[in-house]
C-alpha cells in the first residue's frame, strides 16, 4: 500500500475557512492517515443518487480535541482508480450521541440519542465533485462547512442528504478510500541452519487483527521437529547465541509466553490465537520467534528462525446507515464496521 499525501485540498464550496493557517487534518480510521485503504467506495456517502446517509463515528479514533471546531470535511480517493465527478444538491448535518458501532440502529433520527443535537453545517448548495484520475499519489477533497461544528466528548454522527444530482438524480460509481483493518509485519533479522541445511523462516500473517485472529507460521525446519514458539509485547536487544553454542544463530526475543508444538515432516508449524476486539488494543506489538530442537546443528541443540513484530489492526468503529430514492428518510440500511477514510480539518 502506498503513502498518501496531500494533494488536492479542493474547497468546493467556495467559501475559504476563516483561519485557515491553524488548521489541523484528523484522518478517521487513525491508523490509515499515512496509508491507502485496502478497497474502495464507490456511491456513499455522496453518490447513492437522492439520499441519506449517516456515518457514525466513535469518538476515541478521532483525533480532534473536545471544544475544537470541525471547518472543513473530506474524503480521499481510492488509488489508481478513475471516477467522474458530477455536481450534487447537498446539505450536510452534523451532532453527536452516546451511541456506537454495534448499538446504532436504522432510525435516523434515534442515531443522535443523547447527544449535542443535530445542525446543519452545510447547504443546500451545490457541489461540484473534481474528477479523479487514475494516480498512486491519491487526491483528496474536501466540502467547506457553512457553519463550523463545535466537537463536544461524544461519538460523532455526520449525515449527508443529496437531494438532486447532474446524473439524472441516479447513483454513479465515485471511488474513495474505504478502511479496513491495517496490518503491519516486520521481518527482525535472519534464522541460523539447521542441520538440514536449512534456515527456519517465520512469517506473520497481515490478516491478523484486532478482533479476530493473530496467525504466524514456520517453514524450512528439520522435519517433525520439537518448536517453540517464543512471543513478547516489548521490543528485545538482539543477543547473539554464539557463547552459549548456537554460532550464527541470534535470539530477537525475550518471551513473556512460550508454545510448544510439534513440526510437520514437511518442515512447517502455525500458531494462531484470538484478541479480542478492544481499542486499548490498538498499536500493540506482538514480537515473535521460534526455537527449534536439533541435536545436531550445534553444540546447544537449538537453531532460531528469524524474528517479526506484528501490529494487528482494528476493524473501523464506524457505522454507516443509508437510504437511497429519499433524502428525508426516517429509517436505511446498517453497515456496521464500514470504515470509509474520513478526514476532518479542525481548528
Amino acid at each position: 500500500m502506498s503513502l498518501r499525501q496531500l494533494t488536492l485540498p479542493l474547497v468546493v464550496a467556495g467559501l475559504a475557512a476563516a483561519g485557515a493557517g491553524a488548521q489541523q487534518l484528523a484522518c478517521f480510521p487513525s491508523d490509515h492517515a499515512s496509508r491507502s485503504g485496502s478497497t474502495y467506495e464507490r456511491n456513499l456517502p455522496l453518490t447513492y443518487g437522492i439520499s441519506r446517509v449517516q456515518m457514525i463515528y466513535e469518538k476515541w479514533d478521532l483525533a480532534i480535541p473536545v471544544g475544537n471546531r470541525i471547518v472543513e470535511v473530506g474524503f480521499r480517493q481510492d488509488e489508481s482508480r478513475t471516477s467522474t465527478g458530477y455536481a450534487l444538491q447537498l446539505e450536510i448535518w452534523m451532532g453527536g450521541t452516546d451511541l456506537g458501532m454495534l448499538t446504532a440502529g436504522s432510525n435516523f433520527a434515534n442515531n443522535y440519542s443523547n447527544g449535542t443535537p443535530t445542525t446543519r453545517v452545510f447547504g443546500p448548495s451545490i457541489v461540484q465533485l473534481p474528477d479523479l484520475t487514475g494516480t498512486t499519489t491519491p487526491q483528496e477533497f474536501f466540502i467547506t462547512l457553512d457553519t463550523p461544528y463545535t466537537v463536544a466528548d461524544e461519538n460523532l454522527v455526520v449525515e449527508y442528504r443529496v437531494l438532486a444530482n447532474s446524473n439524472a438524480n441516479l447513483a454513479f460509481n465515485y471511488y474513495i478510500d474505504r478502511a479496513s483493518y491495517a496490518t503491519d509485519v516486520t521481518t527482525l533479522g535472519t534464522g541460523c541452519q539447521s542441520s538440514a541445511g536449512s534456515v527456519p523462516l517465520l512469517s506473520g500473517s497481515t490478516s491478523s487483527y484486532i478482533g479476530g485472529n493473530v496467525s504466524m507460521s514456520l517453514s524450512r525446519a528439520p522435519a517433525n521437529s520439537q518448536i517453540w514458539f517464543n512471543m513478547a509485547l516489548t521490543p528485545t536487544t538482539p543477543v547473539d547465541l554464539t557463547p552459549f553454542g548456537a554460532p550464527g544463530c541470534t535470539a530477537y526475543v525475550f518471551p513473556n509466553v512460550i508454545l510448544g508444538a510439534r513440526g510437520t515432516t514437511s518442515g512447517t508449524a502455525s500458531l494462531s490465537f484470538p484478541v479480542v476486539e478492544e481499542p486499548l488494543f490498538v498499536g500493540v506489538h506482538i514480537y515473535a520467534q521460534v526455537l527449534v530442537y536439533d541435536l545436531f546443528a550445534n553444540p546447544l541443540g537449538f537453531v532460531a528462525s528469524n524474528g517479526i513484530d506484528i501490529r494487528p489492526g482494528i476493524e473501523p468503529h464506524m457505522t454507516v446507515v443509508y437510504a437511497a430514492g429519499n433524502a428525508t428518510a426516517t429509517t436505511g440500511s446498517v453497515s456496521r464496521r464500514r470504515g470509509v477514510v474520513s478526514l476532518f480539518h479542525h481548528q
